[in-house]
């Protein structure tokens, strides 16, 4: 097997085992929160906002990497008569240690996966972003694409958006990604929390990992 052939197949590998072995289980602290069983969302809501929360990937880039990064899916109704924004520092993911772990920028989660991938990603790194949660279904069915590791042909999904840091107008929706430096398998609980900019309020989504 040629040196390529084999870098390949142990990365798909990697990105295999990283996927499997834990469960996320959504643990809401109130009667009222909503729990969605398809996705295992959490959903808190008020008169202004209603916000749901789940974990979207517990291995972001799809293989082991020196930094492990994790990412969860916020979607945002802004129900209020005000423009709301939240900002990367409203989102805080607390471990079952207490330690508390900032949301990752955009920008640095690039930096960190374009180091690690950089000799398989030719075209700018957003394509890999918009496509990394695909890329094991992806491999899975082969690599018949000649430039396999850029997401050829595949559509572009939200899921791969950062959440949205300018302003929500009432009525609307801000919805995507935001990144924490964790490893979930090494944790058995986190809670997800959000700061209300408009009354400092924290909204609080709690997961189990098994």
């Amino acid at each position: 097997m040629k040196k390529p052939a084999i870098i390949l197949t142990l990365l798909f590998l990697c990105s295999f085992v990283a996927g499997c072995g834990i469960s996320i289980i959504p643990r809401p602290l109130s009667p009222t929160d909503r729990v969605n069983l398809s996705d295992r969302s959490i959903t808190k809501e008020d008169n202004s906002l209603s916000m749901s929360v789940r974990v979207q990937d517990t291995a972001v880039g799809g293989y082991d990497l020196a930094t492990p990064l994790t990412s969860f899916y916020v979607d945002l109704l802004n129900k209020g008569r005000k423009s709301i924004t939240f900002p990367l520092t409203s989102f805080v993911l607390v471990d079952d240690q207490g330690s508390a772990h900032k949301a990752v920028s955009p920008s640095d989660v690039t930096n960190l996966l374009s180091f690690e991938i950089d000799f398989l990603q030719p075209f700018p790194f957003v394509s890999f972003l918009d496509v990394a949660q695909q890329e094991s279904q992806r491999a899975a069915s082969g690599m018949a694409s000649e430039r396999p590791y850029v997401g050829h042909g595949l559509e572009l999904k939200s899921a791969g958006t950062p959440f949205p840091e300018s302003a929500i107008s009432p009525g609307a929706r801000g919805s995507g990604v935001v990144f924490f430096e964790i490893d979930l398998s090494r944790h058995k609980t986190v809670q997800f929390q959000v700061s209300n900019p408009v009354d400092n309020a924290v909204s609080i989504f709690p997961f189990a990992i098994e």
